[in-house]
């Protein structure tokens, strides 16, 4: 059975975290949390005390991806992206996450697309060879000049084949926003709902604005549980909201699917 859940932002030390927990802690049948770490200078009084109010609800970790990049054609800044990630797990062990949701990044616009994948490929190994907690995400298409990758599904499912220990973090609303069609949400989830371990959930306009509450934008939240259902999906969803205005009304909208 799935676990429903959403996001707190822990993004520096001094971030009030604990509002933000008292208030996900009043939706009913809340089974995760994700947080977005972001400057990784929390202390540890921050990361036990997150944990603590946390205790029962499963945690989960989303990585820093301001200005951090795996695929940029500065080796430097791939570098101290992999020392950022590596430094993430020290977090991830004290606060017993179980997963870290990753953002390859962007790549200027001048690279093919073999040389992305190249240095995608190389990159990702890295973080998978100091452990498996790494899941890698679509994202939303990016600009015209620094290229967000991987946008498409069909991607992800290129590196999957390179890549066989890679799992995901599929975020449904950016595959809307990016153009993917039902037909191709449903067929990836069927072939790789073994190695989906966490599902971003907002609603989405393709080509528009997203992370929107749901019933807002294109997403049927029906034929989404109906993909779900079909595929025997076992692991994390998680609103992915702005506000929490937009997370209170989009968890009502899920309260018929909460343990059903």
């Amino acid at each position: 059975m799935y676990k429903l859940g959403t996001f707190i932002k822990m993004t520096h030390s001094g971030c009030a975290y604990e509002d933000q927990i008292r208030f996900v802690k009043t939706l009913h049948g809340l089974k995760s949390v994700e947080i977005w770490m972001e400057k990784l200078n929390l202390q540890d009084k921050e990361i036990t005390g997150a944990r603590t109010l946390l205790d029962g609800i499963d945690v989960l970790i989303h990585a820093p991806f301001t200005n951090v990049s795996l695929i940029s054609c500065h080796e430097e800044i791939n570098a101290e992206s992999l020392k950022i990630y590596k430094n993430l797990l020290k977090i991830s062990e004290k606060i017993s996450a179980k997963s870290i949701t990753l953002h390859a990044g962007s790549y200027p616009n001048f690279f093919t697309t073999d040389e992305v994948r190249e240095i995608a490929i190389k990159n990702i190994k890295i973080l998978l060879q100091k452990s498996s907690i790494f899941t890698l995400e679509n994202i939303s298409v990016g600009k015209k000049v620094n290229i967000s990758y991987p946008t498409e599904l069909s991607e992800l499912a290129f590196l999957k084949k390179k890549i066989p220990e890679l799992t995901f973090t599929i975020d449904i609303g950016h595959a809307i926003k990016n153009g993917n069609t039902k037909k191709e949400i449903e067929d990836f989830f069927m072939q790789y709902k073994d190695s989906i371990k966490d599902i971003h959930l907002h609603d989405a306009i393709h080509g528009g604005q997203d992370h929107t509450a749901l019933g807002t934008g294109s997403l049927d939240i029906d034929w989404f549980f109906d993909v779900i259902k079909n595929c025997e999906y076992s692991n994390y969803i998680n609103l992915e909201m702005l506000n929490n205005e937009d997370v209170k009304n989009s968890w009502k909208l899920l309260e018929k699917y909460i343990n059903s």
